[in-house]
């Protein structure tokens, strides 16, 4: 029987799976997501997009049981081992997860956190905040680009650099379909997902938890599980999100409270 898998690593805080790398992609060229951010503990373990020179948006399971003290973020950064040229590591003062993250009938429901920086980043061409996608948007039929530093086959070893691939945004009655047969797979309005029929293998998996999917150029949805297997053959399941749109109130009265 499939599982489910939230797609962050085992870390030593109580954060659970995660992702750990995009499976079918490419290297991306260096400064070609400013947004993308690594979660980092004492190594990689989730991703996040910047949305603001303070704030970061990631998934809720990336940073559930965690402490300000127990990560960093680092944002600018293209190769995880080596120090980029942009790349600043920076503190954490603040998280906040979704209120009724995992709540519900649906499947990892409100997977999204936002996450304070105790100070603002230095912006650079390696270092940009993205839009968030607005709730009048939906996607479906585009394509789109998911990144991360996820694992890139069955491996658990990590890519160094930052890897990315172009994936089509299914519906969601597509979506759910495609899941059918999978008991607990329940596809809702704040999900997202991609799948791409001429590249099946083509996914997230782990270690690219919390990371961005991007449609024209805006932020659409925040990378939260897969099937298990990570798009490796027999197991040709969509790649899940948390849906932006439908938390685009949520996340501005966060960052930008009255």
């Amino acid at each position: 029987m499939r599982v489910l898998v939230v797609l962050a690593s085992f870390l030593c805080l109580s954060t659970g799976y995660y992702l750990e790398r995009i499976i079918g992609g490419t290297t991306a060229v260096e400064n070609a997501h400013p947004h993308q951010v690594s979660l980092k503990s004492t190594s990689h373990f989730c991703g996040g997009s910047l949305i603001d020179p303070e704030w970061v948006l990631t998934a809720a399971h990336c940073v559930d049981g965690a402490t300000t003290s127990s990560f960093r973020v680092v944002v600018g950064e293209h190769l995880r081992n080596s120090k980029d040229k942009y790349d600043e590591e920076i503190a954490v003062s603040q998280i906040i997860m979704h209120e009724k993250y995992n709540d519900g009938s649906g499947t990892f429901a409100n997977d999204v956190a936002v996450v304070k920086l105790a100070k603002p980043v230095t912006l650079s061409p390696g270092v940009q905040p993205i839009t968030i996608a607005s709730e009048v948007r939906d996607f479906t039929g585009m394509r789109c680009t998911i990144s991360g530093w996820g694992r890139t086959s069955s491996s658990q070893i990590l890519p160094n650099a930052l890897q990315e691939v172009e994936i089509n945004v299914l519906s969601n009655t597509d979506c759910q379909s495609r899941m059918n047969r999978v008991s607990g797979a329940i596809i809702t309005n704040a999900h997202i997902c991609v799948f791409d029929d001429a590249k099946p293998d083509s996914a997230a998996c782990n270690g690219d938890s919390g990371g961005p999917l991007v449609c024209d150029g805006v932020l659409a949805g925040v990378t939260s599980w897969v099937i298990s297997g990570c798009g490796t053959t027999g197991t040709k399941y969509p790649s899940v999100y948390a849906r932006v749109t439908t938390f685009e109130s949520w996340i501005k009265s966060k960052i930008n409270p009255l």
